[in-house]
């Protein structure tokens, strides 16, 4: 694979950095009345720090990438399985908050369950997709390292 997709990996990962940044702008004074466990401040939490987390994964992978033994094929599904599950989980808050700060009732026990676990289960799935061809990409890498193989 090309530069391109270690650069796309890059830039959606600082793109949802920035995300996760600027949510913790209005979360972190408007949820300091409110206990730990209170849903509203676990909201605004994970709103903050899980896109804050992929996107500092997605760079990290983004760099990591030209290090790993993959096919082009291998590469763009670990680059597009991380940017899907890196965009998913914000869509997911959406019929969270809507839940929570219209209905005022917890999204779980809302009509929007649906629309919140679609992209829950969308940004899982690709988020171990990516991680489970790191595993591979890296493990090949130091194998070849170990036990060149003949040509």
């Amino acid at each position: 694979m090309s530069r391109r997709g270690h650069l796309q990996l890059i830039l959606h990962g600082a793109i949802i950095l920035l995300i996760g940044m600027l949510v913790g702008i209005p979360g972190f004074p408007s949820t300091q009345k409110y206990t730990l466990m209170d849903e509203i401040r676990l909201f605004w939490r994970q709103a903050h720090l899980i896109p804050v987390v992929t996107g500092a994964w997605m760079i990290a992978s983004g760099a990591a990438l030209p290090h790993l033994k993959l096919t082009d094929r291998g590469e763009s599904l670990l680059t597009w399985s991380l940017i899907v599950s890196g965009y998913a989980f914000p869509v997911s808050l959406l019929p969270w908050a809507y839940a929570l700060f219209k209905l005022h009732v917890d999204v779980m026990k809302s009509s929007f369950v649906a629309l919140y676990m679609l992209p829950l289960i969308i940004t899982g799935i690709g988020a171990l997709v990516g991680d489970l061809l790191i595993i591979r990409g890296a493990y090949t890498a130091l194998r070849d390292k170990r036990e060149p193989r003949l040509p």
